[in-house]
């Protein structure tokens, strides 16, 4: 019986261990797991998602990246207003934003946007009903 009373004691004392040490994961599968949590938390992924996040929220992330990956020089007003989700407030007193733009002429249009969730509202030049003086790589 002497074999079977160290079997016994085997079992218990690896039970024991168990009992102490719980049930846990691998610490590996927990970063695992808060990886894919963290890329599902990053905030919007499609364009949509941006919009809804920019029109709901004004958040400035969202605004900056529909303007560096959706609006392009040469669209008119109704396009980019369709990539933001919201109409622009054509600014009438904008003689103090066209002494400051280059390649700004004084018939220009200009729309504001915002203010974001910053607090800042963004200014679009339209020429003849075309977006002018802008460049999405500022906005990356």
């Amino acid at each position: 019986m002497p074999h079977r009373m160290g079997i016994n004691e085997f079992v218990c004392a690896g039970l024991a261990a168990l009992a102490l040490t719980g049930c846990e994961s691998a610490s590996w599968t927990h970063t695992l797991n808060e990886s894919f949590a963290a890329a599902r938390d990053n905030g919007p992924r499609t364009e949509e998602e941006y919009r809804r996040d920019y029109t709901e929220n004004h958040s400035r992330k969202s605004l900056r990246w529909l303007l560096a990956h959706r609006v392009k020089p040469g669209m008119s007003y109704d396009d980019v207003r369709r990539i933001l989700g919201e109409d622009g407030t054509h600014e009438e007193r904008d003689r103090w934003l066209k002494t400051k733009g280059v390649n700004v002429r004084i018939d220009d249009d200009v729309y504001s946007f915002g203010p974001d969730n910053e607090g800042r509202n963004l200014y679009l030049f339209f020429r003849e009903d075309r977006l002018i003086n802008f460049d999405p790589a500022d906005f990356e």
